[in-house]
């Protein structure tokens, strides 16, 4: 069964809507960056190099993933530990080439979501059947 595991906590779905309302100054061509775009983009750049330094297989063929969260302790909703999680780490996965049929419908069959707390070594495992 390839899986592989990332460092944590990863934001979960509240810390990254907080951070959707945090505005810059408009930028370039009139535009506002926003904390979440920011936080989203460095974890998925987290994320994807050590997608290619675990050397995770591509997959071809619509998958059923498991996640295994581990948290430092109970304090966080498991439901907003692996809504946010999932989606970084999908998002990730498609850019460095695993979900090669991306993270929609077409590639991605549903998901099982296990919990436990891990003090020393938080993070996720994510794991599929080939």
């Amino acid at each position: 069964m390839p899986s592989f595991f990332i460092s944590g906590p990863l934001p979960d779905l509240n810390e990254l809507m907080s951070a959707r309302m945090i505005q810059g100054r408009p930028g370039r061509k009139g535009r506002r960056w926003n904390a979440y775009s920011k936080m989203k983009s460095q974890w998925e750049t987290v994320i994807y190099y050590e997608i290619l330094r675990q050397k995770v297989p591509a997959i071809h063929e619509p998958v059923l993933l498991e996640y295994w969260w581990f948290e430092k302790n109970r304090r966080r909703d498991k439901s907003n530990v692996a809504a946010g999680g999932r989606k970084l780490l999908e998002d990730a996965m498609v850019s460095a080439g695993v979900l090669t049929l991306g993270d929609g419908w077409r590639g991605i069959i549903g998901w099982k979501d296990f919990f436990g707390v891990r003090a020393s070594k938080p993070g996720v495992s994510v794991s599929w059947n080939e």
